[in-house]
């Protein structure tokens, strides 16, 4: 009995620690937040808490308390803050971990319907950055925009003396201040975040920290220019693929001049038709150039809409290359791991590869993933590849690794987000052409022209000489652990697969009667003091009575963790 008294104390010291640990930590987080505030205020940047003023009345016309948020009114939210929460919106589209999908679906919608430069402005950039007049650099500029974005505005024009037709990318005016001021006020909003219990699978400050990198490399065109260059010699080894030339004589990081393209978007099916272009073989060559992207260059095209895939004479080209995105050698390799995986309804390697490519934020019932995963499967088992439909199919793997709280890299989410993109390209401008295949049968390429019989031979010999090396060595092994048992030297470690959901099951438990120790103490002693003459009183209230209050408060907040778990 003295023991498990004990065991209740030391227990119920460890939940008074971590209840002061997380009560210094949010006062931490607030103190900290609060200096920042007080800081930014001593500096004399009036401009920060005006820029506030004005979110707070963007969100305020909303009216997000009374009507509650919308896929719809999110977008517009986003709109009326401006290029910054523009491109959060673009990021987030394509974090189906983050978000979902009706979600990310409506922030695809936020590439247009941005407000047009003036001329007056794009001259001023222009002539600033190419120190010349338009007159001086281009025989003609057309003052209608081809695009106008987040943090650019795109024209066309005719390069002096050339006779040759380019694109230029115009960067709004003071759009880097504005960025960088507004990311401030988010990372401070994310600190304040971090006093209210979220997904842990969910980092907000990493979205925030990934779209600012994204913006920065958006805000250099130099970075832009290298991305393209780098693309345009990765295509030189497919035929019918390429991307525009880059100007690099007249490029700089706020200006970007290259080829222009006289060409059609893919989703003009009915040009394609008329052109009598065979829009499967179009289609194929699609899937196979990104696959190629993804499988052997490990540099892709993170946005792949439709408007940026365009059709020149039968050519595919690949434009707008301000958002990109890389996979290391190892995460190709897990690709294609998990492609065959899912070829072979192979659960073994595909919970291996989730959780090679993911990041656990807490231990994993393998016993319940193996059988969400069988469960997912078996509904493939009887399809033909063809039938697969890849954004439902991601769409369940990156649910399922939400419920086991296992993150999905930025990279990778980036990766899942362009491949349902393109899969949507294919099935509206090139039906019957199925990405999963072309991966299938790409990956099955690569396996046969990479196979070295020479080298399967030398492997199988090392194997089988270590395979003996060791069996000899097994006797005495066996002796050695014999002994070792006998003189009482041997200790066995015993891992439990599940262990850790019965050994939270348990301190719940411990937790709910120390809590009802606690309570049956406050009753008593509260009891005691309201019977009891002269106890102390606050407003000719006993002290008694707020121990019933206490008691009250405790019980109810039992009643919510309980159904919350």
């Amino acid at each position: 009995m003295d023991d498990f008294k004990e065991k209740i104390t030391e227990k119920a010291e460890d939940i008074a620690g971590n209840i002061k640990e997380k009560a210094d930590n949010i006062s931490q987080n607030i103190r900290e937040t609060r200096e920042d505030i007080r800081e930014r205020i001593d500096q004399k940047k009036p401009e920060d808490l005006k820029r506030f003023s004005e979110i707070l009345e963007i969100l305020k016309k909303h009216n997000l308390i009374r009507e509650g948020l919308s896929p719809e009114k999110l977008r517009s939210i986003l709109e009326d803050l401006g290029p910054t929460f523009i491109k959060l919106g673009q990021v987030m589209s394509m974090r189906t971990d983050f978000l979902p999908a009706e979600y990310c679906a409506e922030l695809e919608k936020l590439r247009t319907n941005v407000r047009e430069l003036t001329m007056d402005e794009v001259r001023q950039v222009i002539e600033t950055e190419l120190s010349g007049t338009l007159e001086e650099l281009f025989d003609s500029f057309d003052e209608k925009p081809v695009g106008s974005a987040s943090i650019a505005q795109v024209h066309t024009a005719v390069l002096k003396d050339t006779d040759k037709k380019i694109v230029i990318k115009v960067q709004r005016p003071g759009i880097r201040e504005v960025m960088t001021q507004d990311i401030s006020l988010m990372r401070k909003a994310v600190k304040m975040l971090k006093i209210i219990p979220v997904d842990e699978s969910i980092d907000i400050a990493d979205v925030v920290e990934e779209m600012w990198t994204i913006s920065q490399e958006e805000l250099d065109f130099m970075v832009e220019a290298r991305h393209i260059n780098e693309f345009y010699e990765n295509c030189r080894e497919t035929d019918g693929v390429t991307c525009p030339a880059v100007e690099n004589s007249l490029t700089n990081s706020k200006i970007l001049v290259m080829e222009y393209i006289d060409g059609y978007s893919i989703g003009n099916t009915e040009q394609l038709d008329t052109d009598g272009i065979d829009r499967t073989e179009l289609g194929s060559r699609l899937a196979e150039s990104f696959m190629k992207q993804v499988l052997d260059d490990g540099f892709f095209h993170a946005d792949p809409h439709p408007g940026n895939i365009r059709i020149r004479n039968g050519e595919i080209v690949w434009i707008d290359m301000g958002m990109m995105g890389r996979i290391t050698p190892k995460d190709r390799k897990l690709f294609k791991k998990a492609v065959k995986a899912v070829v072979r309804n192979d659960i073994d390697d595909i919970i291996s590869a989730v959780m090679s490519i993911g990041v656990c934020k807490e231990p994993v019932n393998y016993n319940m993933m193996y059988e969400d995963v069988d469960n997912m499967l078996r509904k493939y088992s009887m399809m033909d590849l063809g039938e697969v439909d890849l954004s439902v199919f991601l769409d369940e793997m990156i649910t399922l690794m939400k419920k086991h709280k296992i993150a999905v890299p930025k990279g990778m989410a980036m990766l899942a987000r362009s491949i349902l993109t393109i899969e949507g390209v294919l099935s509206e401008s090139c039906p019957g052409v199925n990405a999963v295949d072309i991966a299938r049968r790409k990956i099955a390429a690569e396996t046969i022209s990479d196979f070295d019989i020479k080298k399967e031979i030398k492997d199988t010999v090392s194997t089988m000489f270590s395979s003996g090396v060791k069996s000899i060595e097994l006797p005495g092994n066996l002796n050695d652990l014999l002994k070792a048992t006998l003189k009482g030297h041997t200790k066995i470690n015993l891992d439990l697969t599940g262990s850790e959901m019965i050994m939270k099951k348990l301190s719940q438990m411990v937790n709910r009667l120390v809590m009802g120790l606690v309570i049956a103490s406050l009753i008593i002693g509260s009891s005691t003091l309201c019977t009891s003459e002269g106890t102390p009183r606050i407003f000719g209230i006993s002290l008694g009575f707020f121990g019933y209050v206490a008691v009250a408060v405790i019980g109810i907040w039992i009643l919510i963790t309980s159904n919350r778990e």
